[in-house]
């Protein structure tokens, strides 16, 4: 699974309107947003965003109609909801629109629709663009109010106004989280390696952490050399005490509330420490991407093998068992470096990350691929 990028080209409008706004004709006239877009779509790009305000303080409407020519992926169009900019959307016929305030005093977007106050408004707009077969999008606030608006409106698709919680700290930026967290209804929690740190769990990757003081088994070693499948066992076995002293810390039991009280349906986890489900999140509802070393499976067969009988057999033999059903490698029930993704919870976490309307990544740099796509899937 990887994740999909769309890409806004509105900050290169606002480049080249910087320089020649009062002469759009000249034949000098860069950067292109145009040309931009198509940068974009070489890259990869699933998507174009174009913002075109009534000011035309950036994006104006020869950009748009350009971009609805020239590109060959979708065309999400942002925009008012005033009759000047709807019409033109119409004429446009882009895949998509999303419906935002404006105002002419503001940067950017600095808040949400307000579904409550301009219904009829809206509920005119969306009509047209579902005859016209545009998706709609609106930008609100997460508020239950507005939620609830946008749903009885017939909208497809929300989009949540998370300003507030980006430029809050301290005191007000938990109460715009628990605003967040009122707004959702199926939220996803992300979590790394940080949120066990305070268990007593040491990082991986981190100044100081376990990869900077021993290189990891490769799983192509681990499958070809007994060698390497020992130095991996021993490790494991140096870290049981560390393993079996551990317990869940604040944040796992948080999480664990928040699962209990229906609002987050699903915990996807980097980590292998199983302290999600010790700390009372139900398994089924735990989805480890890197698995978990609490137990050890069979890489042919997929029987699952308990770590003491390893163990003692380790201790009596020099290394670990075979698979006592087909007498296949046994390893802990962890990805290693170079290790297949496992595709169930690979398939588990897209599908509830595509189902979700809240993420709330924790405790990771969200920079180990590909399990950092999901976040950035649930962004899109």
């Amino acid at each position: 699974m990887g994740a999909l990028l769309g890409v806004n080209i509105d900050h290169v409008a606002t480049v080249r309107q910087a320089r020649y706004a009062l002469n759009g004709s000249s034949i000098n006239v860069e950067p292109d947003p145009v040309e931009a877009a198509l940068a974009a779509e070489r890259g990869g790009a699933v998507g174009i965003t174009a913002h075109l305000r009534q000011d035309r303080r950036h994006v104006v409407d020869r950009d748009i109609f350009r971009l609805k020519e020239a590109i060959a992926t979708k065309l999400n169009l942002e925009m008012g909801n005033s009759p000047e900019i709807v019409a033109i959307a119409l004429k446009v016929l882009p895949s998509d629109i999303c419906l935002v305030p404006e105002s002419r005093e503001e940067v950017t977007t600095e808040g949400g629709l307000d579904c409550v106050t301009h219904r009829v408004g809206l509920e005119q707009t969306l009509k047209a663009m579902h005859d016209a077969g545009i998706r709609v999008s609106l930008f609100i606030d997460p508020e239950p109010s507005q939620i609830a608006a946008a749903a009885s409106l017939g909208a497809p698709v929300v989009e949540f106004h998370t300003g507030a919680y980006a430029e809050a700290s301290g005191s007000a930026r938990d109460a715009e989280l628990a605003r967040l967290m009122r707004g959702a209804r199926r939220a996803v929690v992300f979590t790394g390696a940080g949120i066990s740190t305070e268990s007593g769990i040491p990082d991986f990757r981190s100044p100081g952490g376990i990869w900077t003081k021993m290189m990891p088994v490769q799983f192509q070693d681990y499958i070809a050399d007994p060698q390497a499948r020992r130095v991996s066992w021993q490790r494991r076995f140096e870290m049981e005490e560390t393993w079996n002293a551990t317990q869940p810390n604040e944040g796992h039991r948080a999480i664990a509330q928040l699962v209990a009280r229906g609002k987050v349906s699903h915990v996807i986890t980097q980590n292998i420490d199983a302290l999600h489900q010790a700390g009372g999140v139900p398994d089924s509802q735990v989805i480890e991407l890197h698995g978990n070393t609490r137990h050890a499976k069979c890489l042919d067969c997929g029987r699952r093998v308990e770590i003491p009988g390893i163990r003692a057999h380790f201790d009596a033999h020099g290394d670990a068992p075979d698979c006592a059903d087909c007498g296949g490698i046994i390893k802990t029930a962890t990805i290693s470096f170079g290790q297949p993704m496992p595709e169930d919870e690979m398939t588990r976490a897209e599908a509830a990350t595509l189902a979700s309307d809240l993420m709330l990544a924790m405790g990771s740099s969200l920079g180990v691929f590909p399990a950092a796509g999901f976040p950035l899937l649930a962004k899109r």
